[in-house]
């Protein structure tokens, strides 16, 4: 099973983006939905070894005053990863897709991903006949600024932001380079970005 935290992590995410629709959102409701994922991912425990022995009902019940303020954001990747195993760790009953928890879990996945930068400028719909869209602007999630990249460094972008490490490094560079570059230009090596390319 998951750990409290988790779960706690995700009843926190849900409240904040039901506060974010002006819906009001108390404690005694952040322990309901806390209850229902815990004992939704004990269920699927069970059903998976049954022969186990079943956690006492108190142990299974989330209080009120157990539950954690409600933060004024998240951060969409951690919460999309945390529903994604909590999902994962409920799933064993055949009815899981019907359940309130499940869906639940989903609806606070597709909110996060509504979140993700960039999601609200790409496109809804692509006609036929029209280009493959390619996003000339990286948004730095550890920075929350947007990155102007040409196209070789789009790509290597691309790969670096999975390792914080080597994003840090990527962002450091396009800082020194930003001074010299124009609004068009890539921050890494001052050379043409992505859209300019492809508007000549």
């Amino acid at each position: 099973m998951v750990s409290d935290r988790h779960i706690l992590f995700l009843v926190a995410a849900w409240a904040r983006t039901r506060r974010d629709l002006s819906v009001t959102v108390l404690s005694e409701d952040m322990a309901r939905v806390a209850t229902m994922l815990k004992r939704a991912n004990h269920r699927s425990v069970m059903f998976r070894y049954p022969n186990e022995e079943p956690m006492p009902d108190e142990f299974l019940t989330f209080l009120p005053a157990q539950m954690p303020p409600v933060p004024g954001s998240f951060d969409p990747v951690a919460v999309i990863k945390a529903a994604q195993c909590l999902d994962y760790q409920s799933c064993e009953p055949d009815d899981w897709d019907q359940t309130d928890a499940a869906r639940l879990l989903q609806g606070l996945i597709n909110d996060a991903i509504a979140r993700l930068p960039g999601w609200r400028d790409a496109a809804w719909c692509i006609p036929d006949g029209a280009p493959a869209p390619t996003k000339s602007v990286r948004h730095d999630l550890g920075r929350g600024r947007a990155l102007h990249l040409c196209p070789a460094h789009d790509a290597e972008y691309t790969v670096a932001a999975a390792s914080s490490a080597v994003g840090r490094d990527l962002d450091t560079r396009a800082g020194l380079a930003a001074s010299s570059a124009s609004d068009h230009a890539c921050e890494v090596c001052a050379l043409p970005s992505s859209d300019d390319t492809l508007n000549h």
